[in-house]
């Protein structure tokens, strides 16, 4: 960068921040002003609450909602400006359109009061020449008129505290200086936004059509969540008057991982999204049924413990089971109803009559053709009964219906479904297990209904390929809205099944996408390595350069293991890490090494299926627990052929490893596991 061009930046910074400062102390007083208005208006409607009627009330009440609605405005855009003020803006760009050039500075926020430049909102159309062109011919789109436009010059800035750390020439792509500098940070306890290291693949898939169903599959490290993340912001900015903080929703691997999102959207001045995830909603469904049902977590311990899918619970967890299933209810369900005449007083409508409204409308849900049953009785009631009495009709007719259907259908129906595959329905440990849940929803849906969250228009989906294709079948009854599902087949519990489950998931939704990133941003190329060999991962680009190389240290036992951690805990010291994660094969390990470092005098923290909140410091956790999160140290105990012996553990061993950042340690006892002694053979010839 020149003399000059420092000069220039430096004036544009010192400007931007005296225009920011004002605006700034604009809205102080606008913020004073609906804050006294609010008290006010409150005092006066309690001075005065038992002389005023309902309209007097009614109209008291909207004014106040309006102030404190203004208000909460005021307070937003104060605190964009307090974040501006820190860092207003991370871009430039200089464009020709129309004959005509200008500068145009792209942050967080858009920002246009003089003397400072125009700042462009990250979000807004014509940010995207900054992340998807090179200098040189470029086009954005605004609605649906594109624009031609020659792109002249793209900079990067990198502004601190108010202070310009340096600006650099970035014509080809959003890479390298400041991509490098950004990956090398340690993690914090909240995830952080990347507005301006975003990709171009990233930035594609961020701003698709809000009506686009899209379907992510991302290697472990492509920054998926910040994809999710940022794609909800941008939808938040540009359907603003369909789209609100309050009918997005994401659904999330655990409760921990809410959490270590949960600064992002504001960071982007965006409110926060509700989360909510399969477990809590399978539970709440269930419960109001008297029912005990398994969560994810369970269901993975127990599957562990087999070492293996079983035939069952591949076929429950394949794309097939949906279409058997629906089309054993429809050609089924009539040799399961409880036909007979309906007879109230002076009416009669004879069972063979019923049977053919029944008939005429096979193919609908069941809950639905007991709907067509209902207006007939009634219908003809109205005209054949003499003494036709509405209500005792209406009490009538549904005591019919309920009298149609057997107790406990549902189970009654999966149970003969199952058999009739071959399979048994049981529960295990008095629960009804986690990927028999759905089915039996599904089949609730066909029976009775199931109620949507249809306040909800936009559903973001994390670690889809621990979702069956049933999931998502019942999740497009609970959310039929548009959704943006994200997640890595390798990193599922069969990567061969899931990712056959993942390629045809499009054909469940309707107006779908499915994109691939392979890039991982997260670790080096040296740990990736040794992740990549564990997961057979071909596919995966490495995009971190140089950093430190995965240890691979043998134990004989517990006393050694103990010895080489402290080791290991001395050698990074010095690196500040915020977190180091001993991540266990499952629960009944991650158990047994607590009680071994406490026994040790370690303090140690743990992540459980309970846990709120991302520790800090020394962490033991299953591997299932750690989906979706990153730490800077990863230490595995024990890699031996004695812990991970089949296929299905490799890829609860490779999700372990490829959550470090910085540094991978594997320890083992006895011989390596496979792909551990095949990626030693690799680096010792």
């Amino acid at each position: 960068m020149s003399i000059d061009q420092t000069q220039h930046e430096t004036k544009v910074l010192d400007d931007t921040l005296i225009a920011v400062q004002k605006k700034k102390e604009i809205l102080q007083d606008e913020k004073q002003y609906y804050l006294d208005k609010g008290l006010k208006s409150r005092a006066e409607f309690w001075d005065s609450i038992t002389d005023m009627d309902d309209v007097e009330k009614a109209l008291n009440k909207t004014i106040f909602d309006q102030t404190v609605d203004d208000y909460m405005v005021v307070f937003r855009m104060l605190r964009s400006l307090d974040k501006m003020l820190d860092s207003p803006y991370y871009g430039k760009i200089r464009i020709k359109e129309d004959g005509k050039e200008q500068e145009l500075y792209i942050g967080l926020t858009g920002f246009n009061d003089p003397p400072a430049p125009f700042i462009l909102d990250w979000r807004a159309p014509i940010s995207s020449l900054f992340y998807d062109y090179e200098v040189g011919p470029a086009q954005y789109t605004v609605e649906d008129t594109t624009n031609d436009v020659e792109l002249l010059s793209k900079n990067q800035i990198k502004i601190e505290k108010g202070k310009l750390q340096y600006i650099i020439n970035s014509s080809l792509k959003i890479d390298d200086e400041i991509l490098q500098e950004a990956l090398s940070h340690n993690t914090s306890e909240k995830m952080r936004n990347v507005v301006a290291t975003i990709q171009k693949e990233q930035n594609n898939i961020i701003r698709l059509p809000y009506k686009t169903n899209v379907i992510v599959q991302g290697v472990a490290g492509s920054g998926k969540t910040s994809i999710a993340l940022h794609r909800i912001a941008f939808l938040l900015y540009r359907q603003r008057n369909v789209l609100n903080s309050r009918n997005i929703q994401i659904l999330s691997p655990n409760t921990v991982f809410e959490d270590y999102i949960s600064n992002v959207l504001p960071e982007m001045g965006e409110e926060n999204i509700k989360s909510i995830n399969f477990d809590r909603i399978i539970n709440d469904y269930y419960y109001e049924r008297k029912q005990k049902v398994e969560n994810k977590a369970e269901q993975y311990e127990r599957i562990l413990k087999l070492r293996k899918l079983t035939p069952d619970i591949s076929y429950k967890n394949s794309i097939q089971i949906i279409s058997d299933l629906e089309t054993f209810l429809q050609g089924n369900i009539f040799k399961y109803l409880h036909f007979s005449d309906f007879v109230k007083e002076n009416f009669v409508m004879e069972k063979e009559s019923i049977i053919e409204v029944f008939k005429q409308y096979y193919n609908l849900p069941l809950w639905q053709i007991k709907n067509k049953i209902k207006g007939q009785l009634a219908v003809k009631s109205a005209l054949w009964d003499f003494e036709y009495n509405e209500h005792k009709t209406n009490i009538a007719i549904e005591r019919y219906l309920r009298y149609l259907t057997p107790k406990n259908l549902n189970y009654i129906l999966y149970t003969d479904f199952l058999k009739e595959h071959g399979f048994t329905f049981t529960k295990y440990n008095g629960k009804i297990k986690y990927e028999d849940a759905f089915p039996i929803m599904l089949i609730d849906d066909y029976l009775e209904g199931l109620s949507s969250f249809t306040s909800i228009q936009h559903l973001v989906v994390d670690e889809m390929q621990d979702y069956s294709p049933m999931q998502f079948r019942v999740l497009n009854i609970l959310y039929p809205c548009s959704k943006t599902i994200l997640g890595d087949y390798g990193q599922s519990m069969c990567p061969k099944e899931s990712k056959q489950a993942i390629e045809q998931l499009h054909s469940l939704f309707d107006n779908s996408m499915y994109l691939t990133i392979n890039r991982c941003y997260r670790t080096s190329e040296e740990i990736g390595d040794l992740c990549n060999t564990i997961g057979g991962r071909e596919d995966v680009v490495m995009v971190r350069k140089g950093g430190n190389k995965p240890k691979v240290i043998k134990v004989k036992d517990d006393s050694e293991f103990i010895d080489r951690l402290k080791e290991i805990l001395n050698e990074v010291a010095d690196r500040e890490y915020k977190n180091i994660a001993i991540i266990t094969k499952d629960q009944d390990e991650c158990d047994y090494y607590v009680e071994i470092l406490k026994n040790a005098n370690i303090q140690v923290e743990t992540i459980t299926a309970k846990s709120v909140t991302l520790p800090n410091g020394l962490i033991v956790v299953p591997s299932f627990q750690s989906k979706g999160l990153e730490f800077d140290c990863v230490i595995i105990p024990n890699a031996g052929e004695n812990n991970y012996s089949s296929e299905f553990e490799y890829q609860n061993l490779y999700i372990s490893a490829s959550r470090s950042l910085h540094h991978l340690f594997v320890l083992y006892k006895g011989q390596p596991c496979v792909p551990l002694q095949k990626y030693l053979d690799k680096h010792n010839n």
